[in-house]
Order: structure tokens, then C-alpha cells, then sequence
């Protein structure tokens, strides 16, 4: 498999960073309200109304707001997911994703995490931020 195969998602409080092949970018990790439906990144960056969803999928209390008004994390987080991957430019669905979350967030966090990647790529890999780093840092020893 080569790097081009993979897309690559860093899902960290507020920032998506996504590559693909060449391409990298970091996305806010905000949502809003348009009409039916949601706008993600830098398009709901200035609406007073933007949700940081990284922080509904982490903090109780934002998803308890969001259920009181009607919405679920899982979809923004999936919306979120879809939009970092069009921003670099992926496919629709990438052979295999390879996903960096943070190393605090629970069984259900991840599980969120890994339905919204399935919904970009058949192969998903979930990696804490801290296993990461440690491997960067082996493979720049080894360099």
C-alpha cells in the first residue's frame, strides 16, 4: 500500500488535519446550522451559532445541549470527517484511513470516530495521539 492509498485524519481539540497523497490541510473542527442541514470548517468559523465538535463529541454537558436541541454528535462528527477528506482532495471512499484521536477519549468517543471514518474509507486504523508520537519519534531514530 502506498501513501497515496491512505488518508490520513489528526482529530485534536478544535483542528482536523487531514492528507491525502501530497496534500495536507487543517479544518476547523466547527460546525453550524444551514436550514436543514450543517456547513463544517471554515464556512461556520464566524457564525455566532458554530459548535466545536470535537468538543461535542468530548464534553457531556455540549452533548447534552445538542440532544436537548435535537441534534447527535455522531452525524457532526461524520459531517466533520467528510469535509476534512474533500478538503484534500480524497476519494469518496479511500482504501484505508488512519485515524489520530486523542489518547483521553473513551470507548464511546472512538466508536463515533470510527463509524464517521468507515463513512470515508473501507479500512479504518484508530490511533491514540501518544502512540503516534512515539512512533514519529522511533522512526526519526531510526532516520
Amino acid at each position: 500500500m502506498t501513501s497515496s492509498e491512505v488518508l490520513v485524519l489528526a482529530v485534536l481539540p478544535g483542528w482536523v488535519r487531514a492528507k491525502w497523497a501530497e496534500t495536507s490541510r487543517s479544518v476547523p473542527a466547527v460546525a453550524t446550522r444551514l436550514g436543514d442541514g450543517w456547513v463544517f470548517g471554515d464556512s461556520a468559523l464566524d457564525s455566532p451559532d458554530a459548535i466545536n465538535v470535537t468538543d461535542a463529541v468530548d464534553d457531556p454537558a455540549v452533548v447534552a445541549s445538542l440532544r436537548t436541541d435535537g441534534y447527535d454528535p455522531g452525524p457532526l462528527l461524520t459531517g466533520l470527517v467528510r469535509y476534512a477528506a474533500a478538503a484534500v482532495g480524497a476519494p469518496s471512499m479511500a482504501v484505508t484511513a488512519v485515524v489520530v484521536h486523542p489518547t483521553w477519549w473513551n470507548e464511546r468517543r472512538r466508536h463515533l470516530l470510527e463509524t464517521a471514518a468507515r463513512q470515508v474509507s473501507h479500512n479504518v486504523l484508530l490511533v491514540p495521539v501518544s502512540v503516534a508520537a512515539c512512533r514519529a519519534a522511533h522512526r526519526d531514530d531510526a532516520d
